[in-house]
């Protein structure tokens, strides 16, 4: 008959997950992701702004510019290899 013993003493193995990054484990994203998403919001950002210029409607500004991050993101997505 196997028991479990589960007494809440501490024990020698660290409990898994936690703030520690474990030796060897990568960046969170890649630098071409980082590189893609920035240029993105760059280009969303001053499209957005342009509109917002020209147009004085915020509304039409964001919508501008997030179509703008979105065809950006996935053209730079393309373009830039891996």
């Amino acid at each position: 008959m196997s028991t479990s013993q589960n007494d809440g003493t501490p024990s020698s193995t660290p409990p898994s997950g936690g703030g520690s990054r474990e030796e060897g484990s990568g960046p969170l994203v890649s630098q071409r992701a980082a590189t893609v998403i920035m240029a993105a919001v760059v280009s969303g950002g001053a499209i957005g702004v342009l509109t917002y210029v020209e147009t004085g409607s915020l509304a039409g500004a964001v919508g501008a510019g997030l179509v703008a991050f979105g065809a950006s993101l996935l053209g730079l997505h393309k373009l830039i290899g891996s």
